[in-house]
């Protein structure tokens, strides 16, 4: 009988936070910040944060740790916010990557959440803050949801999916052109004819 082969590699997290801070840099992430959570917290040892220039571009940064994940065999579970792009969180077991927008970061401040945690990486530039987005109130209200209780993330995550996915819905029905109702056309010539 063949042994069972392993699906995923064993990796050390802070060899794996290290592999995923190098990956976010070499595609342009900005700010990254790496944190131990081991023993404060019950849903992860690490906690990555990054900023994003776009929603493209934190799309482009979930999808390149996707990738890398598949191609180097490291565990991955779950992606939520990939369609707004504001606030992506990409659960790798062990490490927690955060990729936000430069006002939604400022706005959640997870890194104020976990000030007592050690730092692994600080690659962050010291910057004026950057003020709140001023947009509609469909922008922000799925990252709001998914924000929940940042604390039990793992918990809120089913949660917040099924948020998404309503308020998804939602917008796309709003979004639709309403059918116009037209009057029958006229009989050309008028009735005599």
């Amino acid at each position: 009988m063949k042994p069972i082969e392993k699906k995923f590699k064993d990796i050390p997290t802070a060899e794996k936070v290290a592999t995923f801070v190098n990956w976010l840099e070499e595609k342009k992430g900005r700010d990254v910040l790496a944190l131990n959570l081991a023993g404060m917290n019950a849903f992860a040892e690490s906690i990555i944060i990054v900023t994003a220039g776009s929603v493209r571009h934190a799309q482009g940064l979930a999808d390149h740790i996707l990738g890398m994940c598949d191609d180097e065999k490291i565990e991955f579970l779950r992606m939520e916010g990939y369609q707004a792009g504001q606030w992506i969180l990409l659960d790798c077991n062990d490490v927690i990557i955060n990729v936000f927008q430069p006002p939604v970061r400022e706005m959640f401040r997870l890194e104020s959440l976990w000030s007592d945690a050690p730092v692994l990486h600080d690659g962050r530039e010291l910057a004026p803050p950057v003020e709140a987005a001023t947009t509609s109130a469909g922008t922000h209200s799925g990252v709001r949801r998914m924000a929940g209780k940042v604390a039990g993330a793992r918990a809120a995550a089913v949660t917040t999916k099924r948020a998404a996915t309503s308020s998804a819905s939602a917008d796309a029905e709003e979004t639709k052109p309403k059918p116009r109702t037209r009057k029958p056309a006229a009989p050309k010539g008028g009735a005599d004819q």
